[in-house]
C-alpha cells in the first residue's frame, strides 16, 4: 500500500510540475518596440511601460543585464534568466568553445533592480563596451530587452546586404518549413 500513495504522489508531482511549466510558458514575458530614452546624469535609464508591464512578479524587479551581440546591452527579467543558467549549466566545461562563451557572457552579467521609477542604472563598463553615451534605443526582443546607441544601430542595420523581406523570407521559411515537417510526420 504504502508504494501505491508513493507512486500516487510521483504522479501527483509530476502532474504540477507539468502545469507549472505550462503556467510559465502562458506568462512568459514577450517584449516588442522601440523607443528611444535619455539616460540621467547616473546612468539611470527608463524602461518602457509597454515593456515593464511585461515584467511578471515573479521577477521581483530584477533585470539581469549583459553585453549582448553586435555591441548592444541584453536585459532579462530574473525568471527568465533563470531558465538560461540551466542552460548555462548543461554546457560542457571541459569544451573550450563552451568555457568560452560562458566566460565572454557571464563575466558581464549582474542584477540590476527596478526602482519606483521603472529605471535601471546601466553599468559604465557595459556603457563603453556598447557605445551608449547619452541617448538610448531601448528594444523589445521577445524574452529579453536590448539596449542601443542609436547611431550604432542605425550602422548596424544598414550593414545588411540582404533586405528586411529576404531575411524575413529566409528566417520565417525555415521555421514553417519544419513546422509543417512535424505536423505531417509526427
Amino acid at each position: 500500500m504504502g508504494n501505491k500513495k508513493n507512486f500516487s504522489a510521483c504522479l501527483f508531482e509530476l502532474y504540477t510540475e507539468e502545469l507549472l511549466s505550462q503556467e510559465r510558458h502562458r506568462r512568459m514575458a514577450f517584449f516588442k518596440g522601440r523607443e528611444t530614452f535619455s539616460l540621467d546624469s547616473k546612468n539611470r535609464i527608463f524602461i518602457p511601460k509597454k515593456m515593464l508591464i511585461q515584467i511578471s512578479p515573479e521577477a521581483e524587479g530584477i533585470l539581469v543585464i549583459t553585453l549582448g551581440f553586435d555591441r548592444c546591452i541584453y536585459a532579462y527579467p530574473k525568471d527568465e534568466w533563470q531558465y538560461y543558467e540551466e542552460l548555462f549549466r548543461q554546457k560542457d566545461q571541459f569544451n573550450g568553445k563552451d568555457r568560452f562563451f560562458l566566460r565572454s557572457l557571464l563575466m558581464w552579467a549582474e542584477e540590476v533592480k527596478l526602482d519606483a521609477q521603472g529605471r535601471i542604472t546601466l553599468p559604465k563598463d557595459l556603457k563603453k563596451e556598447s557605445g551608449i553615451t547619452e541617448k538610448v534605443d531601448i528594444l523589445g526582443q521577445a524574452d529579453h530587452i536590448e539596449f542601443w546607441d542609436p547611431i550604432v544601430f542605425d550602422k548596424y542595420r544598414s550593414s545588411r546586404d540582404e533586405s528586411y523581406e529576404e531575411i524575413a523570407a529566409s528566417v520565417m521559411g525555415k521555421q514553417r518549413q519544419t513546422e509543417k515537417m512535424k505536423n505531417y510526420y509526427g
